[in-house]
């Protein structure tokens, strides 16, 4: 049973963790025989153990509690026949699932090391489902965490005796970067049941390849792509991120991905001048530093982002009829968020440095738009782009949906609040006087002069005067404060 299956039983049981006074905590490790409290399993997502990961007492600590979950669940197991039980046993391991996410060193190590561990294990393999190192420090931390508890053998005999051991794994460092005993714990692992896979380690692709037949999920540098020699991983595959790809690997490989769902594409080129790559089932899709930037046929995908360092002038319109949430970061080059019409657009994130033209974006975008062409979401986020009061409100005023509007640092201080207010109106792109953002519930402003009295009177006679002319509007935030309307 998946984890997101789980939550649902979660909130009906009581899970036995193991808490400790701030005392204990901080001078020695608890007594062996300190008496643990049943805590509510329905907050497992925010359940931390409340001492410090800081050093030796760490393992200390995490041994311990890992040893009393180990003997809840053994202990629990035992009672057979009843379904109630197996289902409390299920939310203990969402707690320690949790936790493995949230430090991903100590915890992990005392599980592989702890001998009532071991036979839990076998109950709540869904721990044992993921192995996520991402970083040499991480590397280090397992290492040393090996070096407090048992030895290395003990680490490698822990895990090949866990089940289902790896169907996912993260490994994003450079080979030259890992430590000896990484490499010998990477070469103990059976990847029969891998399913997910991103590594820049060489060795470790070409086994999952050879060993296995069920990869739905890779993230790969360009110059690994070729390791995939079989095109039925390909035409199998439902997630893809690769970097630095050169435009024939693409070119050959893509096509063949028609049930990819999630795309990746870092530093990637793809000429231009071949036909569009087409991918019908595309979900999620991210582009950052591609040349071109808009290489790919999905008009099915509903998230989209974009980190645009080139131009692109032969790009004419693209229409994404089913996109509800784009990012858009621009680099360097003049912005083209103008070419995207997304009719049921709900979230849309700009982000440009002050060095770019924001009231040219602006009017390409949305002012001298026709309304059937322009973005028009229901969320919107501005971030970074410089201009002046004028073409915003001009641009905010052409908005039908958008009741949640976020500003960071593209007003200098509390213009705005008299341009967005009811008694001003502006003209649109049709010639009709309108007043902006009728719809806005929630506003939310950095501004890049800070936060004086004076723009706080301001932001509060704004709430007054949109509250007396009957326009809903529940929050308003300031540089971070809370604005009320007294």
């Amino acid at each position: 049973m998946a984890v997101s299956s789980r939550r649902r039983h979660a909130q009906q049981f009581d899970v036995l963790l193991c808490l400790f006074t701030p005392g204990h905590a901080q001078t020695a490790p608890p007594p062996l025989d300190a008496k643990p409290l049943l805590v509510p399993a329905s907050t497992f997502v925010a359940l931390t153990f409340p001492f410090p990961f800081s050093g030796k007492r760490d393992i200390e600590l995490d041994h311990l509690v890992i040893q009393l979950l180990g003997q809840t669940i053994l202990g629990k197991d035992r009672r057979q026949g009843d379904e109630g039980q197996r289902d409390e046993l299920e939310a203990i391991s969402i707690v320690i699932f949790h936790h493995i996410c949230a430090s991903d060193g100590p915890l992990l190590v005392t599980m592989l090391v702890c001998k009532a561990w071991h036979t839990a294990a076998i109950l709540t393999g869904e721990v044992w489902s993921y192995i996520h190192l991402t970083t040499g420090a991480t590397h280090d931390r397992l290492c040393y965490g090996v070096l407090k508890c048992g030895t290395k053998p003990q680490l490698l005999a822990a895990l090949k005796r866990s089940r289902g051991l790896p169907l996912s794994i993260t490994d994003k460092d450079s080979p030259d970067t890992l430590s000896s005993w990484y490499t010998t714990l990477s070469a103990s692992w059976d990847l029969n049941l891998l399913e997910e896979i991103e590594t820049r380690n060489n060795d470790l692709i070409r086994r999952a390849v050879v060993e296995f037949s069920r990869i739905v999920a890779l993230g790969l540098a360009g110059s690994m792509l070729h390791e995939v020699q079989d095109p039925e991983i390909w035409r199998r595959l439902r997630s893809l991120r690769t970097e630095g790809s050169s435009d024939s690997a693409l070119s050959e490989i893509l096509p063949l991905c028609t049930p990819l769902q999630y795309l990746h594409l870092r530093w990637c080129r793809v000429d231009e001048d071949v036909v569009r790559i087409s991918l019908p089932q595309l979900q999620w899709l991210s582009l950052e530093w591609c040349n071109p930037f808009w290489p790919i046929d999905c008009p099915n995908f509903v998230e989209l982002s974009i980190m645009q360092t080139c131009s692109q002038p032969s790009l004419k319109s693209v229409i994404l009829p089913r996109l509800n949430k784009l990012t858009y970061t621009v680099d360097g080059v003049k912005p083209q968020p103008d070419i995207f019409q997304a009719p049921n657009l709900e979230k849309l994130t700009i982000y440009a440095p002050s060095d770019h033209d924001g009231e040219d974006l602006l009017l390409r975008t949305w002012i001298n738009k026709p309304a059937e062409q322009r973005l028009d979401p229901i969320s919107f986020e501005i971030i970074l782009l410089q201009v002046n009061v004028k073409a915003l409100v001009g641009a905010l005023s052409t908005l039908t949906r958008c009741i949640k509007l976020d500003l960071f640092h593209v007003v200098q201080r509390d213009e705005l609040f008299e341009a967005l207010s009811p008694a001003h109106e502006v003209r649109t792109f049709t010639g009709e006087q309108e007043t902006p953002l009728e719809s806005l519930i929630s506003l939310d402003i950095t501004c890049t002069q800070g936060c004086s009295d004076t723009v706080l009177d301001t932001a509060r006679r704004f709430v007054r005067s949109r509250q007396a002319a009957g326009m809903p509007f529940l929050s308003l935030v300031v540089n971070s404060k809370v604005i009320g309307d007294n």
